[in-house]
């Protein structure tokens, strides 16, 4: 008897525990704030590669 009371728990708590994973699966993402959008919009975009290439060339040429 106590094992069939322990599989019914166990049963119920697995159902819970899926219903929340299922629940999660569904939820709207959070969005990332402006200041991190911006940031990922810099790190991303290839222009500034070539500004920091521009930059670094402009020092070279600078001390020479």
């Amino acid at each position: 008897m106590k094992h069939v009371k322990h599989l019914f728990i166990d049963m119920i708590l697995d159902i819970i525990e899926g219903l929340n994973r299922l629940k999660n699966l569904f939820r709207k993402k959070p969005q990332p704030s402006l200041i991190a959008s911006n940031v990922f919009w810099l790190t991303d975009s290839e222009w500034m590669e070539r500004l920091v290439a521009y930059k670094q060339l402009e020092l070279w040429t600078h001390d020479k």
